[in-house]
């Protein structure tokens, strides 16, 4: 093993491996960007679906293959669904028997991986490419991202996985940026507490709950920060000089957010009626653009209930189009998360939309980091038009007021996360300070030789 004078190998994992939401786009730009600043000659190793649109939206990042991340750190890569029923033994239960093999025999497990997915294969070169980014890396960070949570569940373990295999390597580990909770799955939570508390650097995007939930999870405070988003730093550096005057407009209809079709004329007819009122124009905030969130189409059929008002286009495809975009309003009405940080990071003040608890809880997060000029509505209260209606006269009319304390909020936010960024840089460097190599790689163990005797024997029936 190599000397950790410096990391020479970052692989960061992200919240949208088709880098679709660009929310998600951006925190991600932000933690390529620091570690690119901390670290100017390592190589900064994301895992994505789809190495083009990295390329776009971060050219200084190499694309290591989510496909082969899933191989290693999926369910069912070697023995198909006969993992899942093992898993209802008490001896598996925690990660069926090709978790407990990558565990304790590592090397064993590798080597039948690539049995089973053949010479030649793309899943092979796949899984080869990440094996080689996982054992290279120096450290290992999570960017951005509201993961750890019941509806994520899908997302998260993966990625605990990873930091738990980093961890159990000696590898350096941080989760940059992030939302924490609600967390309620049984089986989500037990994975939770075993690896979040093994964290090096923990820095979550709002302290309302949070912090209290990683306490609860046995994360020690002394490795925790409050941060603020990472997307703070990009739109906060294209504040305009001024209050722009138009409304911001986007809703988040997907199953996270438990927000449906019906809610779309409700504020197609709000926003038309206040555009009228005000002789605004409306500026669509496009977040999403996945089959699991739409808000592209979503803000279409909004723009068509507003018919009669005036609409400002323009390509919206990149992070920066729409912080400038949030940047033209007076005030934006949304209940897409990262459309209100593009906003209040710019002194916009925002109408926040929620139903789900998830929702509600990352958006009244969102608005104790901002305080006033942040106003958070339950679509599921009684007359929910007439609310969101009163709430965007109320932003509306405070949005001089209140801007100077928004851009404040954000500058505090964006040092904090500057600094926990700082805080990782340190560490790494106390680290070779010290002398200390990257912890041995596990050997196989022979308490599991009769499980991979017959793993080995049975394989071939197996499916991916």
């Amino acid at each position: 093993m190599h000397r950790l004078a410096e990391p020479r190998h970052i692989l960061v994992d992200c919240g949208d491996y088709e880098l679709g939401n660009l929310g998600d786009v951006a925190m991600l730009q932000v933690t390529v960007q620091r570690l690119r600043e901390h670290f100017a000659m390592a190589s900064i190793d994301v895992i994505t679906r789809d190495p083009d649109a990295l390329a776009r939206h971060c050219p200084a990042a190499r694309a290591v293959p989510y496909a082969g991340r899933q191989l290693w750190f999926g369910r069912g890569m070697l023995l198909g669904r006969a993992d899942r029923v093992l898993q209802r033994t008490s001896l598996f239960r925690e990660a069926g028997v090709e978790g407990a093999m990558r565990r304790h025999c590592a090397p064993v497990l590798e080597r039948l991986v690539r049995v089973r997915l053949g010479r030649g294969s793309a899943d092979l070169e796949a899984f080869n490419t990440f094996m080689t980014a996982l054992r290279s890396a120096d450290a290992v960070v999570v960017c951005g991202a509201g993961g750890v949570t019941d509806h994520a569940r899908k997302w998260a373990l993966p990625v605990l996985a990873l930091l738990e295999h980093a961890h159990r390597h000696g590898v350096p580990t941080a989760m940059f940026g992030h939302g924490l909770g609600p967390l309620t799955d049984r089986d989500l939570t037990r994975v939770a507490a075993r690896v979040l508390p093994t964290i090096d650097l923990f820095a979550l995007r709002e302290g309302r709950a949070g912090p209290s939930i990683a306490r609860a999870l046995g994360v020690d405070p002394s490795r925790v920060m409050v941060t603020g988003d990472d997307a703070i730093d990009l739109a906060h550096a294209e504040r305009p000089e001024s209050l722009g005057e138009c409304v911001g407009v986007n809703l988040r209809v997907a199953r996270s957010a438990d927000v449906d079709e019906r809610y779309i004329d409700m504020l197609g007819r709000v926003v038309s009626g206040f555009a009228a009122a005000h002789d605004a124009p409306l500026a669509p905030l496009p977040i999403g653009r996945g089959k699991a969130s739409d808000d592209v189409s979503t803000i279409q059929r909004i723009l068509a209930v507003a018919d009669g008002a005036t609409v400002i286009e323009g390509p919206l495809d990149t992070a920066q189009a729409l912080i400038e975009q949030a940047g033209r309003c007076r005030i934006v009405v949304t209940g897409a998360y990262h459309a209100a940080v593009f906003a209040l990071a710019q002194g916009v003040s925002t109408v926040c939309l929620a139903r789900s608890n998830y929702f509600r809880e990352k958006l009244l997060g969102l608005a104790a980091q901002f305080g006033v000029g942040c106003i958070v509505i339950d679509l599921s209260a009684d007359d929910v038009a007439g609310q969101v209606e009163r709430a965007m006269e109320q932003a509306w009319e405070s949005a001089p007021v209140v801007r100077q304390s928004l851009l404040d909020a954000a500058s505090r936010q964006l040092a904090a996360s500057r600094s926990a960024y700082r805080r990782f840089s340190d560490l790494l460097t106390e680290r070779a300070m010290r002398g200390g190599a990257r912890g041995a790689r596990i050997s196989a163990q022979h308490d599991l030789a009769p499980i991979v005797r017959q793993v080995a024997g049975t394989s071939a029936g197996g499916g991916k």
